[in-house]
């Protein structure tokens, strides 16, 4: 997961650096916890089949719903 936290950095500064005269306002991510609930928990989103047993412990410290949300906000730290 830490390579993809790598990969949204350095896309995210490359865009940053090719349009940051047109924009006002960044916005990194809309209502993340939203974003992981339908895709982790709820499969409304891709991959969309979502592990029963993931779903049933998500917001355990060690589910994936808060998984998700650490490496999000790891992310966000790291521009």
């Amino acid at each position: 997961m830490e390579k993809t936290v790598d990969y949204f950095i350095d896309f995210t500064k490359l865009v940053v650096n090719s349009v940051s005269d047109m924009v006002d306002y960044w916005l990194m991510f809309n209502e993340p916890h939203v974003f992981c609930m339908l895709t982790y928990c709820e499969g409304a989103w891709p991959a969309g089949h979502p592990d029963m047993l993931e779903v049933a412990t998500s917001a355990l410290p060690t589910g994936v719903f808060r998984q998700a949300l650490h490496w999000m906000a790891t992310a966000f730290k790291g521009l």
